[in-house]
């Protein structure tokens, strides 16, 4: 494979501030990108939660700032690396919305970058090519990640196994929230007085799942020392790690497995947000039958988006072989696409577009194309939704 040379860079975007890494590909690992007075972070001039509705409606004062805030995180990054060519940008949120999506969509589309130089990645995402690209004795009996935000703190665990063949990482998820918790988080008590409560909850999902690994970020977890109860059990037999820059560096891990596919060449990521069923159909091509594959299992759904062309023969049905990646064997999808008019002689010409709304949700909009300047589109279009 050949080796690319350009920048990769992760950017973490949070509700008021933003962050910001570069790979350094000697050293192969992801570096903080620092702001005025050595900051790790630099400050949002428009909450996140505000993006969707300052793009929906159109307030240009505001997108421009945004637009120069998110050019000023990629500048900068440039400027400490030394690199001026863009190979790939990650962008990770952590609440993974397509309206939020399509408004950072617009901004890199304002600053001139194509969609092959960018992508998008969740938080659970980023953890996982992070936590993955640390040596296998941090993560070979699964890992963990403790996100302590305003609505309680979030637990990730994350394993590897193989079913049906395929090498997947798999996720489950709890939540300890609560007024105690919430309180906690605000500064009204101290991490000590829910230590109980914490160690209460992890001693059950560590009885379901034992880790490697243990990673704790979020506000919540922002403090110089830990109680020391929490402390000791979080750490018999496991590595604990904290700190408050795991989803950019993940970010910067996401965007230099995208490029060269280090350690995910042969493992499928099936974690939240992420495609884990297939879509494929079969085609003609100089008469002879192949397999097409539209979707590939484990991608992103907000970045699985496909449109293609295809011309058909006497169909009046669409076959999409569905193909699960949890061995629960494959299926059929028909879409019915009698409304779109045949025309012989291989004259019929159709688009199907597959866009996802999540990572289970795939709209399928077929239209028929009309056949350049002998026959115009009937307008005729079928649309159908699939549930994965």
């Amino acid at each position: 494979m050949e080796t690319k040379s350009g920048l990769l860079v992760g950017i973490d975007i949070q509700e008021q501030y933003a962050q910001a890494c570069y790979f350094d590909r000697t050293n192969r690992m992801p570096q903080n990108v620092l702001f005025g007075d050595g900051r790790h972070e630099l400050e949002n001039p428009v909450p996140l939660s505000e993006w969707t509705d300052v793009f929906s409606q159109g307030i240009f004062s505001k997108t421009e700032e945004i637009a120069a805030h998110i050019a000023h995180l990629i500048g900068q990054a440039m400027q400490v690396s030394g690199c001026a060519q863009i190979d790939k940008i990650c962008i990770s949120v952590q609440y993974f919305q397509e309206n939020l999506l399509d408004a950072i969509a617009s901004v890199m589309e304002k600053l001139s970058y194509e969609k092959s130089k960018w992508i998008a990645a969740s938080h659970e995402e980023c953890y996982a090519y992070y936590a993955y690209s640390q040596k296998r004795d941090l993560y070979q009996l699964g890992v963990m990640l403790l996100d302590y935000e305003a609505d309680g703190i979030h637990a990730y665990m994350m394993r590897d196994s193989k079913q049906n063949g395929t090498n997947l990482i798999r996720e489950g998820s709890s939540l300890l929230g609560n007024e105690r918790v919430a309180d906690a988080y605000a500064g009204k008590m101290g991490l000590d007085e829910i230590e109980a409560e914490i160690v209460s909850w992890l001693k059950g999902l560590f009885a379901e799942q034992a880790v490697s690994s243990v990673y704790l970020t979020g506000k919540g977890f922002n403090v110089e020392n830990y109680p020391d109860g929490l402390t000791k059990f979080l750490c018999a037999h496991r590595k604990v790690f904290a700190g408050q820059n795991l989803f950019v560096k993940g970010a910067c891990f996401c965007a230099y497995e995208s490029t060269e596919s280090s350690v995910f060449d042969s493992v499928l990521l099936a974690c939240h947000n992420r495609v884990t069923t297939g879509i494929e159909v079969n085609i003609q091509e100089r008469a002879v039958t192949k397999r097409l594959r539209i979707v590939k299992p484990g991608t992103n759904w907000y970045m699985a988006q496909r449109k293609l062309d295809f011309i058909l023969e006497d169909v009046r049905k669409i076959s999409l072989i569905m193909k699960p990646c949890d061995g629960s064997g494959d299926y059929e999808e028909l879409i019915d696409i009698s409304e779109i008019p045949y025309r012989p002689g291989k004259m019929t010409r159709i688009s199907m577009e597959f866009k996802f709304s999540a990572d289970d949700r795939c709209t399928v909009t077929v239209r028929d194309k009309g056949f350049g300047e002998f026959i115009k589109s009937s307008g005729k279009s079928v649309c159908r939704e699939l549930s994965l």
